[in-house]
């Protein structure tokens, strides 16, 4: 077997890249080994967007956007950003926007989370060209297993991530939630079994009961209970969506007594009873 040897100068792609790998292993040897990022998927859809205008939407997730049409728009901190077929948005989590949509459109999203130096990304909507997302999308259409397509909106939420500017990454959290509200967050999302109260709540993250109450509506948007019944019935509906649990363990890991109380909630939430909503989302 013979091996065709190439010069340095015809490497000029390793010639760059080489220096940044080792400016990243003094960096290691000087700070300690860094935290790399883990994104998990935690739902995406293909569907026409018919319904769309909700004044307080809270994310507690990352999110992608990506609309085939006119027709949406999101608000952020009084800025209008229409949705059009030109732009992919990315959307950091724990921001709090406003949705309002004028007409039917077809709509691809993806709900992930993402640890790591994008806690600390800057708050605001990102925008970039949609041309490799087409041609990702185009090559998902040949996929015929989950764990494929899984990869493959693994693959495009990873390149859209890697545009984010570095000067778009803060040194502290001074552009993130209050640091007792991002406790407190971080509190109900651990703890989705056993529910805290308001009060267990105010005690942990040091403060009264009114001033907590008023700087969460403040940061997110919602009250606390609304919150905490938000996020548990976004986790019901993934398990319900990617996992066989019977409704009695759902029941459990998000905090309900029982399968009826947890039923009754989840229909006020969606519309459908949890049984008809696994139906169809696992039948799509």
């Amino acid at each position: 077997m013979s091996y065709r040897i190439y010069s340095m100068s015809n490497c000029s792609i390793i010639r760059k890249i080489a220096p940044l790998l080792w400016e990243r292993e003094e960096s290691q040897n000087r700070q300690g080994a860094p935290s790399f990022p883990v994104l998990e998927i935690c739902n995406y859809s293909f569907h026409i967007l018919r319904e769309w205008n909700y004044p307080r939407n809270f994310g507690q997730y990352w999110r992608l956007y990506w609309n085939q049409a006119n027709g949406a728009k999101i608000i952020f901190q009084n800025i209008v950003y229409p949705l059009t077929s030109r732009d992919v948005f990315l959307i950091p989590s724990h921001i709090a926007t406003s949705t309002e949509l004028d007409r039917v459109v077809p709509h691809f999203s993806v709900n992930f989370k993402i640890g790591a130096q994008f806690d600390n990304v800057r708050r605001r909507i990102y925008t970039f060209p949609p041309a490799f997302l087409r041609s990702e999308l185009a090559h998902f259409l040949s996929l015929s297993d989950e764990t494929s397509r899984l990869m493959a909106i693994q693959g495009i939420v990873s390149h859209y991530l890697s545009l984010i500017s570095p000067e778009d990454f803060l040194n502290s959290a001074r552009d993130n939630l209050d640091p007792r509200i991002a406790k407190a967050v971080a509190i109900m999302e651990s703890e989705l079994d056993s529910p805290p109260t308001n009060s267990e709540l105010c005690r942990r993250v040091n403060m009264s009961r009114n001033s907590f109450y008023r700087l969460f509506m403040r940061e997110t948007k919602k009250t606390p209970n609304f919150f905490l019944f938000e996020l548990r019935m976004l986790r019901a509906s993934w398990l319900l969506h990617h996992t066989e649990k019977t409704m009695d363990e759902i029941a459990q890991e998000t905090g309900y007594a029982d399968r009826y109380h947890f039923s009754k909630a989840f229909k006020n939430f969606s519309g459908v009873p949890p049984v008809h909503y696994r139906r169809e989302r696992q039948g799509t």
